[in-house]
């Protein structure tokens, strides 16, 4: 997946860009979240790992693509006894 965080990168200086940071600090200015090691990547399956150990929901795992490319993991819950 080396495409992807080559991309995460790009996406955290043009984020430094539309701040107005340029030069050396916009290579500082994201630098900690632009690093794949800061960073806890999930798989589907290991999204749907975790939310199955959390009782009192039910959830559901999607996905968002970008051009066709699957982008964002979603989860979301729903609580099983609505009277807490």
């Amino acid at each position: 997946m080396v495409s992807g965080r080559v991309s995460h990168r790009a996406a955290s200086r043009a984020l430094a860009a539309e701040e107005g940071v340029s030069g050396a600090d916009a290579r500082n200015y994201y630098s900690f979240f632009a690093e794949e090691s800061n960073l806890n990547l999930l798989s589907v399956n290991e999204v749907r790992g975790i939310s199955a150990q959390v009782s009192g929901f039910m959830f559901e795992v999607s996905s968002v693509s970008l051009l066709g490319w699957p982008s964002n993991i979603l989860l979301t819950g729903r609580r099983l006894d609505s009277s807490v």
